[in-house]
């Protein structure tokens, strides 16, 4: 198992086991600029460059941990994406085996990172209609 994916399953196992039940709420203190906070309930959209957006419902199970389901046509590997968890403004995206797919770092009120084979990836809330 790869150095990531070792870290991916750790950090689930130990999130699991300090469950404080309730909704994953990131704190998104800016320097320069007043507390928010971000809730990870709900729905998103993931997208990548030259590939169309992706929906995913994210589903709070434990603090800063839960459950995904991803829409058909997701970039790279991420039709496989069933968990993520958050550790300090980091969203680490696992498949149903526990494989991590993506790691994304907090920038305010999206994430930017990559999956785990190298594609550059954002994740944002579904604008509302």
């Amino acid at each position: 198992m790869a150095p990531f994916a070792i870290a991916a399953t750790l950090l689930t196992f130990a999130l699991a086991a300090c469950s404080t039940g309730g909704g994953a709420v990131l704190d998104t203190t800016a320097s320069n600029g007043p507390a928010t906070s971000l809730s990870m309930a709900g729905r998103w959209m993931f997208a990548a460059p030259n590939a169309p957006p992706c929906g995913v419902e994210l589903r709070s199970r434990s603090g800063q941990a839960g459950d995904m389901t991803p829409d058909g046509g997701c970039p790279g590997s991420l039709y496989k994406a069933r968990h993520w968890t958050l550790t300090d403004g980091v969203l680490t995206v696992a498949s149903g085996d526990d494989e991590a797919l993506a790691q994304l770092d907090s920038k305010g009120e999206h994430f930017e990172g990559r999956t785990a084979d190298g594609l550059p990836l954002t994740l944002s809330r579904k604008p509302s209609r």
